[in-house]
């Protein structure tokens, strides 16, 4: 390929506009007359999804992928607090992508955990930005060291899916670059990711895929990133205004009317030449990184799928948390167990919808308990597929009870109950199985609970059992790593990435999440363990909280500042009679300021250590001291306070072994940002209401009011499609359409190829009625579907059929690709 300056200027415009969409939903477009290839994107973020058939290309469709390893979901990894292990986990997805000639993996995902109801947080790393940056830095490194592309998602503010399409995040200034992007900021300083994801939402009434202090002015010019920004599949509304703002390439791409769009902006001056040549540029930048890369050496594939098995189980033992213990793990070999639940058989190892993988092999608890011929017997108690108690199958697994040592029940969050497209109302697991563990405590036998599932639950039984693993989402040989732990052979190494609350209501402001479209922040920085320390009598199991088989001490806690770096140092002894790992946290406490509220403590560092019986490890902590500073919204600048601030070192968030104060001098004095009433509401934000004179002042403009449904729009959701008598028609219609296969799907014999199917089926139907004709139309089928056919429905759901059927019958005027057409347009 020739170099990108020469060849800016010998592309036509027609070209130009090509290269900056998708073909076929997967690929960028080639230009055959200058020898620029296409390159090759596919989902992330858990594994290489690469679609094998044509079925469903689309992001409505899921398609059917190729075989790969489905690996620990970043939920999971992010409770290893490991990030050697993040990093591997990132070279091996990398090698695979290698493997498949992926050039572009669509990961990591690393929006904050806002609410545990997000139906998308088994995608994303913690409610702690340091964490999840940090865990999606080391991932990014270890994936771009085989030549793979990353790119994280979605940028930003993207945390909830109720209304991920036509949402508006509104959040003052402080609240995003202290919380929402500064996971962002740590992957794009620390990694250098390729190219970066915009989210569909707005971000304070502007789209993500158009917004210029996103893309451009933080993006770019403050964080320094220097690769190509894609758009979220359908992300696009005004495609012009995107290339303005910094959005370069249109996935899923094929609609005529964005390429049209931009070709009339040239032509009218509405868009400069320079700015259409900056986001191709950064186009062909990232084909000449792919090409350059393209000589990487390529492993066997068959080779790879093995030799990742033992990573994904070593990754699947180092993110598992125990909850509880009350000595009845680890169990004895000949201990007589009685296995209870349907996900021992079906385990649960992967979310569900485009991050959905088909692994080569599937180790579930059942497989492994075969494979070593363990003293058990099984019950399945109940059924995966449906909520509702089975009376004949509880009562089968309450009568194996009486021969049983011990009772491990498994179970936890199914795909039906938590699911990308949409978010969950509660925090309840399935009432057959909580009515089945109350019925197995009564037995008098212990009971070991075995949880799978992407996000908190309510524990009603947590005082009832004896024993609680989580295993999270761990990946194709959970069922391995899940034996591991429970006899022995491993440690529960993971601690928890995210606080458990007791019940959902005790979820700050949770009355009023992803209920509308616009998606009000009032609890500004309190989020997670920020929130709780508040509010302590609320939580269930903190930040940063896992017990282990072993103990540990922690002695000798040495603070030092200099050249602007804060280190402590501190010794970790390992007092018990096992080898076992522990998650060493530093926080830092707020220095007493009047001026600004701030968090009670926020986490600073943290290393894992892995320590054999006995032994001790010094334990080195840094972290730079302009980290100390909070965002000045007047100001629009980072500002540390002179004072003291308490260096807090612990086990998790509530439990500080160590501490020691360290006194900070020589910064300006400033004035806060915030009046008097201000501070004082959110020193009290555990009374869990903030008035809207307060809300107004923080994010510095009226509290946007919530849009009409009617008329309908492009934007509309077809949820909103029931106020007209037409609209609920095409509603009913799209629905009915999408059901059709879900009624072919219940009448295949029962097994695991039946239930994904209904899964997925499940998946559409959640997905499509809170999607909006435009995005669809865009996300539909890379080009089989065009935007005059979202105008017709958005007509038609009005009232006007004439102005519908000129609209559909009409449709767009087609402009070949240089792909596909020997014309050179011009």
């Amino acid at each position: 390929m020739k170099e990108i300056d020469t060849l800016l200027g010998e592309l036509t415009l027609h070209e130009k506009a090509a290269l900056l969409e998708g073909y076929k939903s997967w690929k960028t477009n080639a230009i055959p007359r200058l020898d620029i290839p296409a390159i090759c994107l596919t989902d992330g973020p858990v594994g290489v999804r690469k679609k094998s058939t044509g079925v469903g290309e689309g992001a409505l469709g899921l398609g059917s992928p190729y075989p790969s390893t489905a690996f620990p979901t970043p939920v999971c990894i992010a409770n290893s607090w490991n990030l050697k292990l993040a990093e591997q986990v990132g070279e091996a997805m990398g090698e695979e992508c290698v493997a498949y000639d992926v050039d572009v993996l669509l990961g990591p995902a690393l929006n904050l955990k806002r609410d545990p109801r997000c139906g998308r947080n088994f995608e994303y790393y913690s409610e702690d930005p340091l964490l999840a940056g940090k865990m999606a830095a080391a991932f990014t490194r270890g994936l771009q060291s085989t030549g793979t592309a990353a790119c994280p998602k979605h940028f930003a503010l993207n945390n909830s899916e109720n209304f991920r399409y036509m949402g508006d995040s509104v959040v003052d200034e402080r609240a995003a670059r202290e919380l929402y992007l500064k996971a962002f900021e740590l992957c794009v300083k620390e990694s250098h990711p390729r190219t970066m994801m915009c989210s569909y939402n707005k971000v304070n009434g502007t789209h993500a895929s158009q917004n210029k202090w996103l893309l451009t002015e933080l993006l770019r010019d403050e964080w320094g990133f220097d690769g190509l920004v894609m758009s979220d599949w359908g992300a696009v509304v005004d495609r012009v205004e995107g290339i303005k703002a910094g959005l370069d390439l249109d996935m899923p791409g094929g609609l005529y009317a964005n390429r049209r769009a931009i070709i009339e902006a040239v032509e009218s001056g509405d868009l400069s030449m320079k700015e259409l040549d900056r986001a191709v540029a950064n186009v062909l930048k990232l084909v000449a990184d792919a090409q350059l890369n393209g000589n990487a050496e390529k492993k066997v594939l068959e080779d790879l799928l093995h030799e990742h098995e033992f990573l994904t189980v070593k990754a699947a033992t180092d993110s598992a948390v125990l909850l509880k213990n009350e000595g009845v793990l680890p169990l004895k070999e000949k201990t007589k167990v009685l296995a209870v639940g349907d996900l021992f058989d079906q385990m649960r190892y992967q979310g569900s919808g485009s991050s959905g993988l088909s692994p080569a092999h599937l180790t579930t608890p059942h497989v492994a308990f075969e494979w070593i011929r363990l003293n058990y017997t099984f019950a399945r108690g109940y059924r995966e597929m449906t909520h509702e108690p089975d009376e004949r199958l509880e009562k089968e697994a309450v009568a194996s009870a009486k021969d049983a040592d011990v009772i491990l029940f498994f179970g936890g969050l199914t795909e039906l109950f938590e699911s990308e497209g949409y978010d969950r109302e509660n925090l309840d697991m399935p009432a057959n199985q909580l009515r089945l563990i109350d019925r197995l405590c009564d037995t008098g036998k212990p009971v070991v609970v075995v949880l799978f599932g992407g996000s908190p639950m309510e524990l009603p039984f947590a005082d009832k059992v004896s024993a609680i693993l989580h295993l999270f989402l761990p990946g194709q040989t959970g069922g391995e790593a899940c034996r591991r732990i429970l006899y022995g052979e491993a440690e529960p190494g993971g601690r928890l990435s995210e606080t458990w609350m007791k019940t959902c209501a005790d979820i700050p402001f949770g009355e009023q999440y992803s209920k509308r479209k616009i998606e009000q922040y009032r609890e500004n920085i309190y989020v997670g363990y920020r929130f709780y320390d508040r509010a302590p009598e609320k939580i269930r199991y903190p930040f940063g909280y896992g017990l282990s088989y072993t103990e540990f001490s922690y002695q000798n806690l040495i603070v030092s500042r200099a050249d602007g770096v804060i280190t402590a140092t501190l010794t970790v002894t390992n007092t018990g009679e096992r080898a076992g790992s522990e998650v060493v946290q530093l926080y830092v406490g707020k220095n007493g300021s009047t001026k600004v509220f701030k968090a009670e403590k926020e986490l600073k560092a943290f290393a894992k250590v892995y320590l054999r019986a006995g032994e001790s490890q010094k334990v080195t902590l840094q972290f730079k001291e302009a980290d100390l500073a909070y965002y000045h919204t007047k100001k629009h600048s980072w500002i540390v306070e002179n004072g003291t601030y308490p260096i807090l070192v612990g086990a998790n968030s509530r439990d500080i072994r160590l501490k020691l104060n360290l006194t900070v001098d020589g910064y300006p004095k400033v004035e806060g940002p915030y009046s008097r009433e201000t501070v004082e509401a959110y020193e009290k934000i555990a009374d869990g209401f903030i008035i809207d004179e307060v809300f107004t002042e923080t994010i510095g403009r009226p509290i946007p009011e919530e849009p009409p449904v009617l008329p309908y729009t492009p934007e509309s959701s077809l949820m909103d499609y029931t106020q007209t008598r037409m609209g609920r028609l095409i509603r009913k219609a799209i629905l009915w359409g999408l059901s059709l296969d879900g009624k072919k799907y219940e009448r295949l014999p029962e097994g695991r190829e039946r239930d994904a199917l209904i899964k997925n089926q499940k998946f559409i139907l959640n997905l499509v009625p809170r999607n909006c004709p435009r995005s669809l139309m865009q996300s539909g089928g890379g080009g089989a579907l065009q935007m005059n056919l979202a105008h017709a429905i958005n007509e038609l759901a009005n009232g006007h059929v004439w102005r519908a059927i000129c609209l559909a019958v009409k449709g767009e005027k087609k402009i070949p690709l240089p792909c596909e057409s020997g014309k050179v347009e011009r």
